[in-house]
Formats: structure tokens, sequence, C-alpha cells
């Protein structure tokens, strides 16, 4: 992949700091990146986010602009992506959307899976969810941050208590 010259019009709900680290590890190879997010106002989102989105993504994909791919990174996204006509479409599925956490997302997902023109799948699990053709290409996991320790010294880092049972949730703290 080094040497890569691809534009990207990475399309997302809201980033997470593992696309933020896709993004940049891409851009070190060479693959340069736009980011459009879904607008939000302070009281959420609401259908005239969504359109502002949707306008802001075909002034981006309207001529002169040059991007080689669309990149809908979740599926929520994916309807926005496939309704510009003019660019091809990468759908990164990121798990939730098709995990059974709501029909209505589960259904707008898999329209997109099957009018993407290629569908990544993170892990086997979500894979499994699938019925339209996909790759499965694991998020990468920085080995220099997360690596094995030894359990008792990382608790007294943290400053956990060592008999306690921990459980970790990978999402936002703001989020409800």
């Amino acid at each position: 992949m080094a040497g890569a010259d691809l534009d990207v019009l990475q399309l997302v709900t809201t980033p997470r700091s593992f696309f933020d680290q896709q993004v940049r590890v891409l851009e070190e190879r060479g693959v340069r990146s736009t980011v459009v997010e879904v607008p939000r106002s302070e009281t959420g989102r609401h259908p005239s986010d969504f359109a502002r989105f949707y306008a802001r993504i075909l002034r981006e994909t309207a001529p002169p602009t040059g991007y080689d791919l669309v990149h809908a990174n979740y599926g929520l996204v994916g309807p926005f992506a496939l309704a510009q006509p003019i660019r091809p479409v990468v759908l990164t599925i990121w798990g939730s959307e098709v995990m059974g956490y709501s029909r209505r997302l589960d259904r707008v997902t898999r329209f997109s899976a099957r009018h993407s023109d290629a569908v990544i799948a993170p892990s086997k699990a979500v894979s499994r969810e699938l019925d339209t053709p996909h790759a499965v290409v694991p998020f990468g996991v920085d080995t220099e941050l997360f690596r094995p320790m030894d359990r008792s010294e990382s608790r007294e880092r943290l400053g956990w208590d060592a008999d306690t049972r921990i459980v970790l949730f990978p999402y936002d703290p703001e989020r409800g």
C-alpha cells in the first residue's frame, strides 16, 4: 500500500478513535482523505442535519473533484454514499448495525451492502451476519499501546482495585 495515490471521501456518523487512527495510517501510506461527518445540533441529529450532510456529499463528489471512491464508515451513512451517482462506494460495517441493535438500522445497512461496490466486515462475527459478498479486514490494533502487561502492575498503574472484577465497554463516556 506504500505510495498509494488515492483520494478518498470518508463519510462517518461520528468519528471514533479507531476511525481516526485508520485515517491517519492511510494518510501515512499516501491515501488522501477528506472526512465528512453527519452534522449534529445541540439537541441531537435531525432530518435537516442529514439533508445538509447529503448536500455536502454531492458538493464534494461533483466534478471536477478527483475522489477515487467514497468510503461509507458505518451502515447508516451507506445510503448517502450510494445516492451520489459518480464515485464507487466502499462500505465498512462497524458491527452494531447488523448485530440486532435496531431492525431499521439493520435493513438500511443490508440495503447499502447489497448496492455498494465493496463491503468490509471487521470481524468473523460481523461477517457471519452478512449475506452479500464482502472481505473481512480487522480493525488494526496499536501494538505499542496495547500489549501484554502484568495484571497487578496494570491495575496499580490505572488505580484500579486488584481484587475487583472489571468489565470494559468501548464507548464514549458521553454516550447515553
